[in-house]
């Protein structure tokens, strides 16, 4: 349920609809926030109520989903995500693709030296090649990220 301020257009309360804290905006803001703005969110506690605003997981939330998942400890879960990670780096370090089937695929890249500026001097600088990683999503992730709830 939205708490609304005094003074919100019906407009203003759409754009939040949904959002189910105590206390979204700080009731001494009377101006209608546009979706990209940043919003005064108020009666919220840690990371966790922030969640379905768009937070993100990190890697302590994922050892604990793999842990409860799993059956197994916290420190085991850990150091199970620290092997996998370290195993995608070596071979990511060594120019082999990783390929986790219906998961995605991880590769490098190699962008080539370029010429730049300096936005703030105007000076021409260069910018030297480097590798990147990019990821492409597997079939079965980008199913389970567009699976709608019924």
């Amino acid at each position: 349920m939205l708490t609304s301020s005094a003074g919100l257009e019906e407009g203003c309360q759409k754009a939040f609809q949904g959002i189910t804290e105590k206390k979204l905006i700080d009731s001494s803001k009377t101006e209608c926030y546009k979706p990209g703005e940043t919003a005064t969110i108020s009666g919220v506690s840690g990371s966790k109520g922030l969640r379905h605003l768009g937070g993100a997981m990190n890697q302590g939330d994922l050892i604990e989903k793999v842990a409860k998942r799993a059956s197994i400890s916290k420190a085991e879960a850990e150091r199970a995500i620290n092997a996998v990670k370290e195993a995608i780096a070596d071979s990511l370090r060594k120019n082999d693709k990783v390929t986790l089937v219906g998961f995605g695929t991880f590769a490098v890249s190699h962008r080539k030296a370029r010429r730049g500026h300096n936005p703030h001097t105007a000076e021409r600088i260069k910018i030297p090649a480097t590798r990147a990683v990019r990821f492409s999503a597997g079939k079965q992730l980008k199913e389970a990220v567009n699976k709608r709830k019924k």
